[in-house]
């Protein structure tokens, strides 16, 4: 995959899993830092097991905050 085919999925990613802007910053940062070495592949991977694994609390945290 090429970098700008890796942008586009990121987008799409963040978009689809409702993840906030406010974290999709350091989201990105921390799955570049870990995979980047090795491709745009391996910082794939990184990014999607740190949405997937963010999504949920997310989504539950922010319908805590909207009972408040």
């Amino acid at each position: 995959m090429t970098a700008s085919q890796y942008a586009v999925k990121e987008k799409e990613l963040f978009r689809n899993e409702e993840i906030p802007v406010e974290l999709q910053g350091v989201i990105s940062y921390l799955a570049y830092e870990q995979g980047h070495a090795c491709g745009c592949d391996e910082t794939w991977g990184h990014l999607t097991d740190m949405v997937y694994n963010l999504s949920e609390p997310l989504k539950q945290y922010t319908k805590r905050i909207k009972r408040n």
